[in-house]
């Protein structure tokens, strides 16, 4: 059964540069007088009929996608693009807490639709940040709070501790080692935030956007000497960077342009694309990068394969 999202974003890729890359979707529409298959590749022949079908059947399709890519969300089939849509829509009019459950039945006619779907959840978690008072760590240093509890060892003990800044006011309670220069890394994502471990200083979860107000909370308490940012690259994961960065000075994006090229060029396999909004990111620095993406083809790569890819690239990236 075709997809109809990713038929129409490859049928608009096509009208856009006259060819792309062969997908399923574009082969059941394939016929001799339309597009033509050229092994791996597609070739426009019919620019008039393909236009008007395009307006006809997928440019809504296509708005729609667009208005959802610059919120920073990337549905991958139209249910969750229309639903995801009518989820925000919601959540703008009343931004209160709501009984999830009963919530997803009033939407969707499903009780449990928003549970079962991770992109529509990570839409909830944005809109509704219960967690902005709560930061998820784990302590490569000796680190004490009011002198008495030590996050190293805590760590050491329990795989990761979660604070809440609210029980420790003033921050000013958290003290390094003496003499010792803090690093501090932020994950995007759960998986490598439980499974890496740092030479020293913290490994800290965003959970996305959900903890990013508490994350830099923290991170401006403990003045960290150096700062990383751990992302999805992808369209959210920079904009994740870049609202730490503009509110953390020095902190850089792993990867960077230079490492990115090194995976891309290694890669045996085909990652997602996407095109990145350049010119809707704030600073020069992300817009560069973005803009450097899309002359790579616009790949999405997690960050779970740039582990699998670079196993330790980011331990080397903080040494430098």
């Amino acid at each position: 059964m075709r997809n109809k999202l990713r038929f129409c974003l490859a049928l608009k890729r096509l009208l856009e540069q006259g060819e792309c890359r062969l997908t399923k979707d574009l082969a059941d529409f394939a016929s001799s007088e339309t597009i033509q298959i050229d092994g791996k590749r597609v070739i426009l022949q019919d620019r008039e009929y393909v236009e008007q079908y395009f307006q006809k059947h997928c440019q809504g399709v296509c708005s729609d996608y667009d208005r959802l890519v610059k919120l920073g969300y990337e549905p991958r089939s139209e249910s969750d693009l229309q639903d995801g849509l009518s989820l925000i829509a919601h959540l703008n009019k009343s931004p209160h807490i709501e009984d999830v459950k009963l919530l997803s039945a009033s939407l969707f006619g499903q009780a449990k639709r928003i549970e079962r779907s991770s992109f529509l959840s990570r839409i909830l978690r944005d809109y509704w940040p219960k967690k902005q008072d709560i930061v998820l760590l784990r302590c490569f240093s000796p680190f004490y709070i009011n002198q008495q509890i030590e996050l190293f060892q805590l760590t050491a003990l329990l795989g990761a501790v979660a604070l809440r800044l609210s029980y420790l006011q003033p921050l000013d309670n958290l003290q390094k080692q003496q003499n010792k220069q803090v690093i501090a890394v932020t994950s995007e994502n759960l998986a490598p935030f439980l499974h890496l471990n740092l030479p020293e200083g913290f490994l800290i979860y965003t959970e996305g956007f959900a903890m990013l107000e508490s994350v830099v909370s923290f991170l401006k308490a403990i003045e960290p000497a150096v700062v990383v940012h751990f992302g999805d690259v992808d369209v959210k994961g920079l904009q994740i960077y870049e609202k730490i960065a503009t509110r953390m000075p020095g902190c850089r994006f792993y990867p960077d342009k230079e490492i990115l090229a090194e995976i891309l060029a290694k890669m045996q396999f085909d990652s997602r694309s996407v095109e990145y909004p350049d010119t809707e990111y704030q600073t020069e620095e992300v817009k560069e990068l973005a803009k450097f993406l899309n002359t790579m083809g616009g790949p999405v790569i997690e960050q779970e394969t740039l582990l699998h890819l670079r196993p330790d690239g980011l331990l080397k990236f903080i040494r430098g």
